[in-house]
């Protein structure tokens, strides 16, 4: 009897410490979390790599510092992807300036389709 109870008590705790959340600098993790990092001077280091071709069956929303863009990269399921955070001022920027461009180019042609 005694070796059925304690096997049902050592299944209720795995599944009771399952359900919890872990934290790393917090003693209260969100709940929404399976894993909360709470910092104010330290980052996270994500995994490096120069060739995301040499991670054998990646998984769907894998992520990876890849070396050789020097840009975070992600798995999407079917291929690797970079991230859109590095540089995004900067692409914001050159779509603006090439509308400028657009606006200018079509008002010039439309000054001269008046002319005809």
């Amino acid at each position: 009897m005694k070796p059925l109870l304690f096997l049902l008590l050592a299944v209720m705790s795995c599944k009771h410490l399952q359900a919890q959340s872990v934290g790393i600098g917090t003693n209260t993790p969100n709940s929404s979390a399976m894993l909360e990092i709470n910092s104010s001077s330290k980052g996270v280091l994500l995994p490096r790599v120069a060739d995301t071709t040499a991670i054998a069956s990646p998984v769907k929303g894998l992520v990876t510092y890849n070396n050789s863009y020097n840009k975070l990269w992600y798995y999407n399921g079917g291929r690797w992807q970079p991230t859109a955070v590095t540089d995004s001022i900067w692409h914001i920027e050159a779509i603006k300036e090439q509308q400028q461009q657009v606006t200018k180019l079509l008002q010039r042609i439309q000054q001269l389709e008046e002319r005809k």
